[in-house]
């Protein structure tokens, strides 16, 4: 998580636009640390912090506290966008992105095993898309809405 790429761009997209860009980051693992650095695409590196959620205190018993479900928050100087911890599953795709029907844009990026789950493998060539398969696959999504990367 040290260098999430074109999130700067991204966040700048999204908040030109909050009526047609949504933009929310999935993570493995969080960092030990609260502060990340992320790299634009002239590569300069433009830092942020990681704000954990609220902790919703236990009813009897205080120092039982739990986190409230929300996800992080990625704080950069001009936006915060929204960081789940943990692995990303066809629910939360189907949370974020409701109806197949209704044009959006995936940009895909990760392992090859993550990227293989979410869309399907690339090409042979490792530069082609290759066919849609994976989650959003299944969601009902066509090859014209995932950019794999």
């Amino acid at each position: 998580m040290d260098a999430l790429q074109l999130v700067p761009e991204l966040s700048e997209y999204q908040q030109q636009h909050p009526d047609r860009v949504s933009l929310h980051v999935f993570v493995e693992a969080m960092p030990p640390r609260t502060a990340a650095t992320l790299s634009n695409r002239q590569g300069e590196e433009v830092s942020a912090s990681l704000l954990p959620p609220v902790k919703r205190p236990h009813r009897f018993f205080p120092w039982l506290s739990k986190p409230s479900g929300e996800p992080w928050n990625l704080s950069m100087p001009s936006d915060s966008i929204p960081l789940t911890l943990g692995r990303i599953g066809a629910s939360d795709v189907a949370a974020w992105s409701p109806d197949p029907q209704v044009r959006r844009l995936f940009l895909v990026c990760g392992p090859e095993g993550f990227v293989r789950a979410m869309a399907g493998s690339k090409g042979r060539d490792l530069v082609s898309q290759g066919p849609l398969g994976g989650i959003l696959a299944k969601l009902g999504y066509q090859s014209t809405d995932v950019f794999k990367m």
